[in-house]
């Protein structure tokens, strides 16, 4: 059975029926009997909470009463007094309803909805746009609608809804982009491994000890490090990032010692800046345990994770997985130049971010950055 939408007759019905305070079971019956049509009672409730409207009720005096805001979502089972949420000044949330509204909000929302949807099909300058951020530049469908709504043009905006259901809709033919659509991967499956043997020193450095507004990341200037290995170790990769601003470096080195890692991280001083490195966050890699080396080099504060917790560099962790659409995991990297690396760096830190506000990296770096 193909679904309908809500008609006009029905949501007079609605109306009628909730300003009598009736329950959504009770209005699912009348249009049923009325009208002949068996709507289901999930139907009911979304067009309440989708083309209803708020209204607010006189502050609360009653302070156990107030103590209900923590009762998130509505509470729409027996007329439009029961919806339990309340605004920041106390005052209850009344949801209710009237059929002309709700039937204006339908419309606009169906011709909104055509419209995106021929905007990818019919502006070809948007299309061709699109694709080339998505292919060349290796953007997310998120990262492109940020990209066109800076670009403050109605006509050259599009949601990433939008460019995702473009994509899948015309899969036959825009069949080569589907690879370039960020995926989602399942959770890794757990194996059993010997347990590494921790340095003492190391222990008394653990994230344990590292202060709160580092971990909120409210202050600026703490990095995080990793390593990322080329296919049959042909290559490393020393990768560091700015947990505030999320601004990316990598050094190529040839080799998985202490005394290659210390060079990548003078490079990185060199690159930044000594005044722009407060404290570094390292992996329990044995390329990274010479910690008096690596604060020389820094001369800033050395950081160990906990063995086996990636999550505890998640910035570091998610970059390496943006280098990784650059550079594939079974590519070697024996023939890989810096010059090949400080241009991918620069595309990714060039990105715009959801948590940066649609800024880059390189734009809120460079506004921190002490010169």
């Amino acid at each position: 059975m193909s679904y309908k939408h809500i008609t006009k007759e029905e949501r007079l019905i609605i109306e009628h029926c909730y300003k009598k305070r009736l329950s959504v079971v009770e209005i699912v019956h009348i249009i049923k009997v009325s009208l002949g049509i068996n709507r289901n009672r999930s139907s009911i409730y979304r067009e309440l909470y989708r083309n209803g409207y708020k209204a607010y009720s006189k502050p609360l005096k009653d302070r156990k009463e107030k103590d209900m805001s923590k009762i998130y979502g509505w509470g729409v089972t027996t007329g439009y007094t029961t919806c339990k949420k309340y605004s920041r000044r106390g005052n209850k949330i009344i949801l209710k309803y009237l059929a002309s509204s709700a039937n204006k909000r339908c419309q606009k929302r169906l011709v909104n909805a055509r419209t995106i949807r021929a905007k990818m099909h019919k502006n070809r300058r948007l299309q061709a746009k699109v694709i080339n951020l998505l292919v060349n530049d290796r953007l997310t469908p998120e990262m492109i609608s940020m990209i066109l709504k800076r670009l403050n043009r109605k006509s050259f905006y599009i949601s990433y809804k939008s460019i995702y259901n473009y994509i899948h809709k015309h899969e036959k033919e825009l069949k080569g982009l589907l690879p370039f659509l960020s995926k989602r991967k399942g959770r890794k499956k757990k194996y059993h491994t010997k347990r590494r043997t921790v340095n003492p020193d190391i222990i008394a450095r653990s994230i344990e000890t590292r202060k709160k507004s580092i971990n909120n990341r409210k202050t600026y200037g703490h990095w995080e490090g990793d390593l990322i290995v080329g296919k049959g170790n042909s290559g490393y990769i020393a990768t560091f990032n700015e947990r505030k601003t999320r601004f990316l470096i990598a050094i190529k080195i040839e080799s998985k010692t202490k005394e290659d890692f210390i060079k990548a991280c003078n490079e990185l001083v060199k690159n930044v800046g000594i005044d722009n490195i407060k404290t570094l966050t390292l992996d329990n890699g044995s390329e990274m345990q010479d910690y008096h080396g690596i604060e020389r080099a820094i001369q800033g504060q050395v950081f160990y994770c906990h063995p086996n917790s990636p999550q505890e560099r998640g910035t570091n962790e998610m970059l390496n997985g943006v280098i990784r659409r650059f550079i594939k995991k079974n590519e070697s990297f024996k023939h890989l130049k810096q010059d090949k690396i400080d241009e991918i760096i620069n595309m990714i830190n060039n990105m715009p971010r959801k948590i940066l506000k649609a800024r880059t990296p390189k734009e809120v770096f460079m506004k921190h950055c002490r010169t």
